[in-house]
């Protein structure tokens, strides 16, 4: 069964795909056959005894089932962003391959794309989780600093104190609108 599911389910999770898409596509077909191919050597190394003809017997077993509308979990796991099992049926089969010096270009190549896919596709889910964080965040600060920025100074004597600055003082006065900018009227009263 190991053997099977390193072909269907890679190739399913690959591309996205039901029994039936592979059927219709004569190189999905060509890859399910050589990812099976790979997967029976890398599995006689290992000392599976395997019955003649496994290859052909897997293909029909695969394709003469009534469901051809059925995927893998493997690929319901891609589909829902879900962790797959790439490592149990690419990462191992490649890495054991190596061990025997059988060379896998096929399996290699759907592992390493699907490794840099889910890698790419965690590191957007991340990145997207940061960033709402920190806008939740920036808005929270936001709404709690859009009190009176003044303290507890009424208008009346904020109104006194700026005729006081321009009576007072020869130099000419500039008034700014903060609002919610918490740091506009501490900033320019540093300057």
């Amino acid at each position: 069964k190991y053997i099977k599911n390193c072909a269907y389910n890679t190739i399913t999770a690959y591309y996205k795909c039901t029994k039936k898409d592979i059927l219709a596509s004569p190189t999905r077909m060509q890859y399910l056959r050589k990812l099976l191919n790979e997967a029976i050597c890398v599995g006689i190394a290992d000392g599976a005894i395997l019955p003649k003809n496994f290859e052909k017997s897997t293909i029909e077993e695969l394709f003469n089932q009534k469901n051809l509308d059925a995927t893998s979990s493997m690929a319901m796991d891609v589909l829902n962003g879900k962790p797959t099992e790439i490592e149990t049926f690419g990462g191992f089969l490649t890495r054991l391959a190596k061990n025997y010096k059988i060379n896998t270009p096929i399996s290699s190549k759907f592992y390493i794309e699907m490794k840099q896919n889910s890698l790419y596709s965690n590191t957007t889910r991340i990145l997207f989780a940061a960033a709402l964080l920190l806008a939740t965040a920036l808005v929270i600060v936001s709404f709690t600093s859009c009190g009176n920025s003044a303290g507890s100074q009424s208008l009346k004597e904020k109104a006194v104190t700026r005729e006081n600055v321009i009576s007072n003082d020869s130099t000419s006065v500039i008034f700014f609108a903060g609002g919610c900018f918490w740091g506009t009227e501490h900033f320019f009263k540093q300057v």
